[in-house]
């Protein structure tokens, strides 16, 4: 899993296909458009007046059938540059004038291979309640040897109860991972350019 900071275009809408019953729902025919689910405040897409519930159907003059589109339609941008974005609206076409935001910096996580890339701007990840147990310390004063024996028993006692605590401590940390991951698969169907 790569991690990484980068400059590109920004538009400010969270996007996803638009499948069989969301493109039926949303008026456009399967494969046609983007469904825009949300908005991000502040963003050249709520100036250019993007609301959820559109569906990106064309940036300029190429058709977007699926969120690479929109993605790629950006990429070739240059800086400071206008795109008309055709949308369907309660069934009927719109165009919008948009200008993405070239200077913010996005997160981007590579999850998956063939390079697909997932912007985790807008991702917010569930709150890590774990409460990690104490590991109790080892707490041993130098024995007289004569209870060397002693002493070894209590070491091993005090790393049988150290092994425990950790063992309480990965499972909590498996939860949380599964939690995180699970996160992750839905922004992956919805993610933010």
């Amino acid at each position: 899993m790569l991690k990484h900071f980068e400059s590109a275009p920004y538009l400010g809408v969270s996007i996803m296909d638009a499948d069989g019953d969301l493109a039926s729902y949303f008026g456009v025919k399967a494969g046609e458009g983007v469904l825009v689910t949300g908005v991000v405040k502040d963003t050249a897409a709520e100036k250019a007046g993007f609301k959820a519930g559109d569906v990106i159907v064309a940036m300029g003059d190429k058709p977007v059938q699926k969120a690479d589109d929109v993605r790629k339609a950006l990429a070739g941008l240059e800086k400071g540059s206008t795109v008309a974005v055709s949308v369907v609206r309660h069934g009927k076409r719109e165009t919008l004038k948009a200008t993405p935001d070239f200077d913010r910096q996005r997160r981007v996580i590579r999850i998956f291979k063939g390079g697909r890339d997932m912007d985790l701007g807008h991702l917010e990840l569930p709150e890590m309640d774990i409460e990690i147990p104490e590991i109790p310390g080892i707490d041993i004063e130098a024995p007289e040897p004569p209870d060397a024996e002693m002493a070894v028993s209590r070491v091993r006692e005090d790393l049988a109860r150290t092994h425990e605590c950790l063992d309480r401590v990965r499972e909590k940390m498996g939860e949380a991972r599964v939690r995180v991951l699970k996160r992750i698969q839905e922004a992956g169907a919805s993610y933010t350019i």
